[in-house]
């Protein structure tokens, strides 16, 4: 999934891993470990009812940022971020899609 990460402007970034607590992703530069994001991302629309896809705000720290080697030109970098201060109602659809 897409996500932009509010930091100085958008940085393209793309999920690969995502838990009720946190995300892993690829993002196209480096940012340095204990940064705060503001970051919003939307989870994919599910099959019931939703009419489109939800979108999550929050804020998180970044615990680990590390050039990976075979990493592509636009993304090289793999970006550990851990959910900090975010929304019950956000919580509670991210707990939603997790649980999936």
């Amino acid at each position: 999934m897409e996500i932009p990460i509010e930091f100085r402007g958008t940085v393209s970034s793309i999920a690969h891993d995502l838990s009720q607590t946190g995300m892993l992703c690829r993002t196209s530069r480096q940012i340095e470990e204990m940064t705060l994001l503001e970051i919003k991302f939307a989870l994919p629309a599910t099959g019931d009812a939703q009419a489109g896809r939800s979108w999550i705000k929050c804020s998180g720290v970044v615990v680990s940022c590390k050039k990976k080697v075979g990493g592509t030109l636009e993304l090289p970098y793999e970006l550990s971020i851990f959910f900090n201060t975010m929304s019950e109602e956000h919580r509670n659809l991210l707990y939603e899609y997790v649980a999936r």
